[in-house]
């Protein structure tokens, strides 16, 4: 995890980091044995997190985006 010292994540930082954990629990639910109740809750919860239709282009640079 990125250190960012006690200061708030900047927002594309905050999307970058729920994309990447999207995709690993879609790795997750492909394979044998998988919880898929678990799987499409968190997936549920997670997509609700980001925004609908907004991209955000620039990173302050300063939390490690």
């Amino acid at each position: 995890m990125p250190e960012t010292r006690g200061q708030p994540m900047c927002q594309l930082c905050d999307q970058r980091r729920t994309v990447l954990l999207l995709i690993d629990l879609s790795a997750y639910a492909d394979r044998p044995g998988a919880d898929q109740e678990f799987a499409d809750i968190v997936g549920l919860a997670l997509s609700a997190s980001l925004p609908a239709g907004q991209h955000s282009s620039t990173c302050s640079g300063e939390t490690g985006c």
